[in-house]
């Protein structure tokens, strides 16, 4: 169930270059990192670099933002850029501001419904309770 495939777009919103993309959804991931060669042709603005632990050591991508867009649904996105990558892995932190979420049942992607809860904040003026 972790793991689910989508079509994906994947743009420069400095450029407004986009490709789309085959994408692997992986809820065991946090990030979402794209293969170099797609970002040698996005030529998107690198925003830095961070050390991050993978299953064959800690690597050192570039960092970039960019823009993810799953069905109609699209949200700026913080990238990592890998060159051992052979495709798009699309990481939970991205879900949650799309609004969608992997179906336990289906195993596929799902539009999801985020609530707002509000408490009732009693605020009393500054010497009020002296009265």
């Amino acid at each position: 169930m972790g793991h689910v495939w989508v079509r994906a777009m994947i743009r420069n919103s400095f450029t407004d270059r986009s490709i789309p993309v085959k994408a692997l959804v992986n809820t065991g991931a946090i990030d979402t990192v794209i293969p170099r060669r797609i970002a040698e042709e996005l030529q998107p603005p690198i925003t830095g670099r961070s050390t991050v632990p993978t299953t064959k050591g800690p690597v050192e991508p570039y960092e970039y933002t960019g823009v993810i867009g799953i069905t109609s649904r699209r949200r700026a996105a913080p990238m990592l850029v890998l060159k051992d990558v052979g495709f798009p892995l699309i990481g939970v932190a991205i879900l949650k501001p799309l609004s969608l979420e992997v179906t336990s049942v289906t195993g596929r992607l799902r539009g999801s419904v985020a609530f707002l809860h509000l408490r009732r904040i009693r605020v009393m003026r500054l010497g009020a309770h002296l009265r």
